[in-house]
């Protein structure tokens, strides 16, 4: 039980510094988000639409993989400590699903700008997408940092 507990810390500090990093990525997307705004002549601030879309290129490809090494390096260590936390970590896994259906909307909003289709709608669709996307995220990071705080 020793080794399993020194592998589910050394693992949460992993899981904790991704954390650190994925807050890092959400500030800068949500400070994004704040100067996305539609011009009736020039479309958006092309150099702000850059910056959400890179942001948003990050999440998309490193988020599904830190739900996963997540699950698999802590989420699942833990669940056996105790029926507490065994409920916590179930609760946890449904909320990455929730958290990557979220994702998945972001860029369809991404996708539907990148296709031309840069209209007010289009702008407002994504800043809304993004912004439910970065307090999703931030509450389940949150919740995870405190809840599990003697493991990272």
């Amino acid at each position: 039980m020793a080794m399993a507990a020194s592998v589910t810390h050394a693992s949460g500090r992993e899981i904790h510094k991704e954390h650190e990093e994925l807050e890092r990525v959400l500030a800068r997307l949500d400070a994004a988000l704040d100067r996305l705004v539609y011009y009736a002549e020039v479309f958006a601030d092309l150099h702000t639409v850059t910056q959400v879309r890179r942001l948003g290129g990050i999440l998309t490809s490193w988020f599904p993989d830190h739900c996963r090494r997540e699950e698999e390096l802590l989420l699942e260590p833990v669940a056996r400590v105790s029926n507490e936390l065994d409920t916590f970590s179930r609760s946890m896994r449904a909320e990455h699903i929730e958290l990557l259906a979220l994702l998945s909307s972001f860029r369809s909003a991404l996708e539907e700008y990148d296709s031309g289709e840069s209209s007010p709608a289009a702008v407002g669709n994504l800043k809304e997408c993004g912004k439910e996307l970065v307090a999703s995220i931030r509450a389940h990071v949150a919740l995870e940092e405190r809840e599990l705080s003697g493991f990272l």
